[in-house]
């Protein structure tokens, strides 16, 4: 998807997050917030697992469709 390198939140929540922690994470809009869940979720999925292997839960239809357009189905 073109991404070089990591924005602050993402460089801080990440590593929290491939560790299985809970987090809740704030941060002004841009900042790459998505990518603080997607990237670690997509990376423990296993491809060779059928069925769901996630859930995203989204607080508004504004960031479901935003999600929706970003992530990989």
């Amino acid at each position: 998807m073109g991404f070089r390198t990591l924005t602050e939140v993402q460089s801080k929540a990440i590593p929290h997050a491939l560790n299985k922690k809970d987090l809740i994470v704030t941060s002004k809009t841009g900042s790459g917030k998505t990518a603080v869940f997607g990237v670690p979720m997509l990376q423990m999925t296993n491809p060779k697992e059928s069925g769901p292997q996630g859930l995203i839960l989204a607080p508004t239809r504004e960031l479901a469709f935003t999600l929706n357009k970003a992530l990989p189905t």
